[in-house]
């Protein structure tokens, strides 16, 4: 757990702004971009608790002000269940950060993914199996090729002591 100078937590905001206005303008599925869990492993690795919730709030301010639309209930359901998760992966595991960063990320996800496949079906009564194998696919693929290229920069963010 480190504390993130508040500049850091600025840049973070403006990026899941970019992100999100990005996935809006191209018409990108959410599900198949790890966005929202790169965000909440950041954040959660946060140590000061009232920091860390209110960046989780502001970035989902955001995030349903600039993303694909949503409604907002599903995007709070969403943020506490991915909050949930991931502070309890944190806290429990006593691995290597950058094992326990991989499957967080992958098991987040998989909650997206499968919390976008309820929704469409509740409301379309079509759940796509397919849709749920491929964007966590699609997801692994993002994930694998962020640890296999940028490595030293994911340890940076949670080792690094500039941002201290």
């Amino acid at each position: 757990m480190r504390t993130f100078a508040p500049e850091f937590h600025l840049g973070l905001t403006a990026a899941i702004a970019a992100c999100s206005l990005l996935l809006y303008l191209f018409d990108l599925p959410l599900h198949y971009v790890p966005l929202l869990p790169f965000l909440f492993a950041i954040a959660c690795y946060e140590k000061r608790e009232g920091r860390r919730i209110a960046v989780i709030a502001v970035n989902g301010v955001v995030f349903s002000l600039l993303a694909p639309e949503l409604p907002f209930l599903f995007t709070v359901t969403l943020f506490l269940q991915l909050y949930l998760f991931v502070r309890m992966a944190f806290e429990v595991t006593t691995f290597d950060t950058m094992v326990v960063l991989f499957f967080t990320l992958l098991l987040s996800s998989v909650i997206i993914s499968f919390d976008v496949v309820l929704y469409r079906s509740a409301f379309s009564g079509s759940f796509s199996l397919s849709d749920l194998f491929l964007s966590t696919l699609a997801n692994f693929a993002w994930i694998a090729l962020a640890f296999l290229f940028r490595r030293r920069a994911l340890a940076d963010i949670f080792t690094r002591s500039g941002w201290l």
